[in-house]
This record gives C-alpha cells, structure tokens and sequence, in this order.
C-alpha cells in the first residue's frame, strides 16, 4: 500500500509578500517601491545590495511610512529559512568553493 505525500503548504516568497502589503496600501507615494520590490531589490537573497531591509527602511522612512518601516524592522519582510536553503542550493554553495582560507596568508 502506497503511503499518500502529504502535499506541503504553498510557500510564497518574502517579495511577494511585501509587495502585497505595500499594494494593500493603496498609496500612490508607493509606486516606485511596489516596482523595485517585485524586482528583488528589498529581498534578501534576490538583490545585489548587502542590506536590502536597511534600504526598504530607509526609503519607507522618506515617504513618511514609519508605519511600513516598524514593519520590516520587525523582520516582517525577511527571507525565510525555505528561501536561504534554495538560494544555498542555487548559489550560495558555489560561493564557498570559491573561497580558499588556505590561500588567505594574513
């Protein structure tokens, strides 16, 4: 007798997530942000910035929404475990093999 897959719960990615809570605002000062987070600019593992959630705070906080800001320093719009293990899969492994301690000689 086969055993039934328990079918895992629909994971959606932390960018989506936040550009659904900044379209939920209905703010036309939030335009320019909707667009760069559904770029990946403000996701953790997707942007080419070191501290995307500082710069979502930082450009929150120019709009005047210290509301949304609270938010994502709360950690509301930070990657989750699932999306670090698949970032891992993708690239990140590849970034250790490029780094060689033994070739450090500081």
């Amino acid at each position: 007798m086969k055993k039934k897959r328990r079918k895992s719960p629909r994971r959606i990615p932390t960018s989506v997530k936040l550009v659904n809570a900044i379209k939920a605002q209905n703010d036309p000062k939030l335009k320019d942000l909707i667009e760069d987070a559904a770029k990946g600019l403000y996701d953790d593992f997707r942007s080419m910035i070191a501290f995307p959630m500082v710069m979502l705070v930082d450009d929150l906080r120019v709009i005047g929404r210290e509301d949304l800001a609270k938010r994502a320093i709360n950690g509301e719009w930070d990657g989750q475990r699932w999306e670090a293990e698949e970032w891992f899969e993708k690239e990140g492994q590849y970034l250790l093999l490029e780094s060689n301690p033994e070739e450090d000689t500081h």
